[in-house]
């Protein structure tokens, strides 16, 4: 690494200490000298540091114009004040662990292992809102098996709070026989998080909503089991959730499984068959869904991303869905966990899966659980 001239160093600092210049960024993150402690490191744009690092790295902030890492106490743990330039053209920020003293981090900007999709390789969506865009989003993958179309419909369709997406992965000649969601594309020549890849592009249309859900289409819950969904997530500020499973249905993760004590529980662990993610969650899980063709692994990468949160990713108990196939129908299982440990690796993500605590169920006593 060479650290610049003076005037160079300034452009440096105008240009990357901005929260842009900072959270568009991926970092590997040790001690200068030694190998990296964590391989995919971001700081996220509400101060939290995502990348499984460890309490002394669990926030940061620009303070005279130095990047500093704090403790989960709100206590400096590391004050970047080197800036430098490598060869390679990517940024290196180096500082002092405050404590022990005598050991300087380093923070060295790498190239993503994911990025968004291209505008020019989006699909071509049908669009046929006729009013301005409900609040949410559900993008379903669905072949003419698809059970959405039997949701029951328990309340007006003006009082829907979320747009329907279907992308259609069965045959063409089929594509048109819905008449009622708001968007429609053909993707029956891909797998789910592909095609869902190709959708979340820098310029698509679903950035503007405040949630999407991505389920499955062998699950049987109504159009009022979407707007509580929908609700429960906005008022608890969740960023990535799911509804739990019906006992009676067919369930991968015990953790899934509805527990009627409780509204909801939060959880390291939310699974691929129906994620609900906040805008600002999508903009940082969005990139990787190409990574898998099964979606296996991507479930234990997302809580990385986004911080490892305890209070912002839940299984929504008060909701509960029946999931009516069993899983593994389309694809290999030895495979999909082959890709699933691979992905896991890429992103040094442990395959945790937690309760933190819990909101309770009973109205009259509704608490936090810890």
């Amino acid at each position: 690494m060479s650290a610049p001239g003076l005037e160079g160093l300034n452009l440096l600092r105008s240009l990357v200490l901005t929260p842009e210049g900072l959270t568009r960024r991926v970092w590997e993150f040790g001690l200068v000298g030694q190998g990296p402690y964590a391989r995919h490191v971001r700081l996220l744009p509400d101060g939290r540091v995502a990348g499984n690092l460890g309490e002394n790295e669990t926030f940061w902030r620009i303070e005279n114009e130095r990047v500093v890492f704090l403790t989960g106490a709100d206590l400096r743990s590391t004050v970047f004040d080197r800036i430098y330039l490598e060869e390679s053209g990517r940024l290196a920020m180096v500082g002092p662990f405050q404590a022990p003293r005598g050991l300087d981090h380093v923070l060295r900007e790498v190239v993503p292992l994911d990025a968004l999709a291209a505008a020019s390789d989006a699909p071509e969506v049908i669009w046929r809102r006729k009013q301005a865009p409900r609040p949410n989003l559900v993008v379903l993958r669905a072949n003419e098996r698809s059970l959405h179309v039997d949701w029951p419909r328990e309340m007006l369709d003006s009082d829907r709070s979320w747009d329907l997406c279907i992308s259609f992965y069965g045959h063409e000649e089929n594509f048109h026989a819905d008449s009622w969601s708001e968007y429609r594309v053909l993707q029956n020549r891909t797998h789910k998080f592909d095609s869902l890849h190709a959708l979340l592009h820098k310029e698509s249309p679903f950035w503007g909503y405040e949630y999407v859900a991505f389920p499955d289409d062998d699950l049987m819950l109504s159009w009022r089991n979407w707007n509580e969904l929908f609700a429960i997530c906005r008022r608890y500020r969740l960023d990535l959730a799911q509804p739990a499973l019906d006992l009676a249905g067919h369930i991968a993760h015990p953790i899934t499984g509805r527990d009627d004590r409780f509204l909801l529980r939060y959880v390291s662990f939310v699974e691929v068959m129906t994620p609900i993610f906040s805008r600002q969650a999508l903009r940082a899980c969005a990139p990787n869904f190409g990574r898998s063709p099964s979606g296996f692994g991507l479930d234990n990468i997302w809580p990385k991303l986004l911080g490892n949160p305890r209070d912002r990713m839940a299984i929504i108990d008060q909701v509960p869905v029946l999931h009516t196939r069993p899983p593994g129908s389309q694809y290999s299982i030895d495979a999909a966990i082959a890709e699933g440990n691979a992905h896991q690796h890429a992103y040094d993500s442990p395959s945790h899966v937690l309760e933190f605590g819990g909101i309770l169920a009973d109205p009259s006593n509704r608490q936090h659980a810890w």
